[in-house]
């Protein structure tokens, strides 16, 4: 793991001990990933952008920036959890040095990070039993993707 990486885990490490068991102020979302102080409360991102009169939603780079301009427009809360999927994964990852190759696994594991975190918010919002039912073949075909990358990663690499 480099400095770099490091020091982000131990970031994250403080911020999910420092939020844990608290929620926003405004509306009460309780994900550790989204909250951070604002002004004299704690707040989730969303609340803290609309406060501060910005949109609630952000340009998210899903092949990341370095691979490709293009953006989608997201909640700013999913933002902030797809940036901790996407950090984690950069920590982790080779991808190769090819431009076109590296844009185009880029982009796809900027599409799996945003199902990863879709799943985990109709997780929590959903009727359990049914959502797993439903979400079983996402979840397995996610993996799939998955693998396949990384061994094509490692065959490149």
């Amino acid at each position: 793991m480099s400095e770099d990486s490091a020091r982000r885990a131990f970031a994250l490490h403080r911020k999910v001990q420092t939020f844990a068991g608290r929620a926003c102020a405004f509306c009460g979302q309780s994900d550790a990933l989204v909250l951070q102080r604002f002004r004299s409360a704690i707040a989730c991102r969303r609340c803290a952008r609309l406060a501060l009169g910005r949109s609630a939603h952000e340009a998210h780079h899903v092949a990341g920036r370095s691979h490709a301009p293009e953006t989608a427009s997201i909640d700013s809360n999913l933002h902030a959890q797809i940036n901790v999927l996407q950090a984690a994964r950069r920590a982790q990852s080779r991808t190769p040095e090819d431009a076109d190759w590296g844009a185009a696994i880029g982009a796809l594991r900027g599409a799996i990070d945003v199902l990863y975190a879709v799943l985990r918010i109709l997780e929590r919002t959903a009727a359990v039993g049914a959502f797993r039912e439903a979400a079983g073949g996402l979840y397995s075909a996610i993996r799939i993707l998955e693998r396949t990358l990384t061994v094509h990663e490692k065959e490149d690499a």
